[in-house]
């Protein structure tokens, strides 16, 4: 069979289509109308259908169906991902859109499927867990990948100059600025409306993953490159996105995706950075937010995480960063008026 995830110009139906020789597949598609209907973006439902492509792609090797889907086929689900070098966050996102494809395809089926031959939770002391005892009834764990533990290090300042030096745009700038100063996704810049600038108020609107909504400060250097890429550089346009391609044939239409990865792209090849992306940009705001005193709670408002685990991923002090800290602190107890030995 040829399986193949198509977009779909229908516009009341999923932007994204799993299809089996040019026809969509039933289950499928009724779960990403759904997704559609409840307001997911089309990048999202893009993702949920090329994870349950490699799943029917698995359905397909091994000669099955939904219908006698048993909980260990997950197993091989999971060695036959290995086996592609899937990373362990992508299969455990891939297994986490199953278990809701199946609860929508037969109500319950997922958590079902999934939880059948996973080992309860235990709660007590440790004798009393292997007796079996203080059971949690209706608790198990699901299928996941354990996820190495990878620091992902914050740039330097002198990173940052040299990244920052030498830029020939307006535009270019003041996406950067957003990104290390705001603490932007990248799709939060790309999806950024001239509307969404307060230069009176000097805030930005910005609306994150699901759809959530965060009003942000923006800094005098942030509000100064962008009135200068708006007042100077941006093309007159029909379309309202802040950020426009500036030359040729697509000039004054949305900058894509794949046009701000080539910015980056070209950027890091100039001046030698290999790992300066978006990403780190944002990891970068985070942990210069927290050296400078900020608040965890605070952070996490900014950076619109719902959970503020989350924002501590983001969190990545050196050695020298717990040393000040430390220092400071015990600095404080020696010049504290303690009692005198008696």
């Amino acid at each position: 069979m040829s399986l193949r995830v198509l977009s779909n110009p229908k516009p009341h139906e999923p932007p994204f289509v799993l299809s089996v020789e040019n026809t969509s597949i039933e289950p499928v598609f009724e779960f990403l109308r759904l997704a559609h209907l409840r307001g997911h973006s089309g990048k999202t439902i893009r993702a949920y259908a090329f994870d349950l492509l490699a799943f029917y792609r698995f359905l397909e090797s091994e000669n099955l169906d939904l219908d006698i889907l048993q909980s260990n086929h997950f197993a091989n689900f999971i060695l036959s991902q290995r086996k592609e070098n899937a990373a362990p966050r992508t299969i455990n996102r891939r297994l986490m859109v199953l278990r809701t494809f199946l609860n929508s395809w037969s109500e319950g089926r997922g958590d079902q499927l999934f939880g059948k031959s996973c080992a309860p939770f235990y709660k007590g002391m440790r004798n009393k867990a292997l007796l079996g005892k203080s059971r949690l009834k209706g608790k198990r764990k699901s299928f996941s990948v354990k996820v190495p533990s990878i620091l992902i290090t914050p740039l330097s300042s002198a990173e940052i100059r040299k990244f920052l030096i030498g830029l020939r745009k307006y535009r270019d700038q003041a996406i950067l600025y957003l990104m290390l100063f705001c603490g932007l996704r990248s799709c939060e810049v790309l999806s950024l409306d001239v509307n969404d600038i307060d230069f009176i108020d000097d805030q930005i609107h910005v609306y994150g993953k699901g759809g959530k909504e965060r009003v942000l400060p923006i800094p005098p250097s942030v509000r100064q490159a962008l009135q200068r890429y708006l007042d100077y550089e941006r093309p007159q346009t029909n379309h309202t996105k802040c950020f426009v391609v500036l030359k040729g044939p697509h000039r004054g239409r949305p900058l894509t995706g794949w046009g701000l990865r080539t910015i980056f792209r070209h950027r890091r090849k100039i001046v030698h950075l290999k790992k300066a992306n978006p990403h780190k940009f944002r990891h970068t705001f985070c942990t210069n937010m927290i050296r400078q005193g900020v608040s965890l709670p605070v952070v996490q408002k900014l950076m619109g995480h719902s959970d503020i685990e989350v924002t501590m991923g983001y969190v990545h002090l050196s050695i020298d960063d717990v040393a000040r800290e430390y220092h400071q602190a015990v600095a404080k107890l020696e010049a504290a008026d303690f009692p005198e030995d008696t």
